[in-house]
């Protein structure tokens, strides 16, 4: 296989991946909105729903219940931010984030636009393979991290 069919068949595996993160993230989303639902609807029914019971031990476990699904929304929300915060490392491999394709890289290249075309220019067919396949596996290591994180809010 040529040096230009496996850069190719590599952006190829980034765009599949990306999809698969955008899918990841509305589904996210969704259950932030769920969580957050949840919390605005109980912080305004709590009092009536308590207000309501008469027998003590009802009312014990109504409160218990009102807790257990409280605290549930917020980790809920608390996991659901944790996987749609961006990473910021280029890679999980190298101790210098030195890629010239991640953009947290990218924006961080010394001498601004200037720095990053020196860069982009210097850069060999070899060396930027290397970079794509790097990022190539990065970003299917935060994919599988993220969909480890939906599995578990449905589990």
């Amino acid at each position: 296989m040529q040096t230009e069919d496996r850069i190719k068949n590599l952006f190829e595996v980034l765009r599949r991946i990306d999809t698969y993160l955008v899918s990841t993230n509305q589904k996210v989303a969704i259950i932030i909105s769920y969580s957050a639902a949840v919390l605005g609807w109980l912080s305004l029914n709590t009092g009536k729903i308590t207000g309501i019971i008469t027998n003590s031990w009802i009312s014990w476990c109504v409160v218990v219940l009102l807790f257990v699904i409280i605290t549930s929304s917020f980790i809920s929300l608390w996991m659901g931010a944790k996987i749609l915060f961006p990473i910021t490392k280029s890679t999980i491999e190298r101790e210098e984030d030195d890629s010239v394709i991640f953009y947290g890289d990218i924006s961080s290249t010394k001498g601004g636009s200037g720095g990053y075309y020196e860069k982009i220019s210097t850069l060999d067919t070899y060396d930027f393979l290397k970079d794509l396949s790097q990022q190539a596996f990065t970003v299917s290591k935060i994919l599988s991290k993220n969909f480890g994180g939906v599995r578990l809010k449905f589990s």
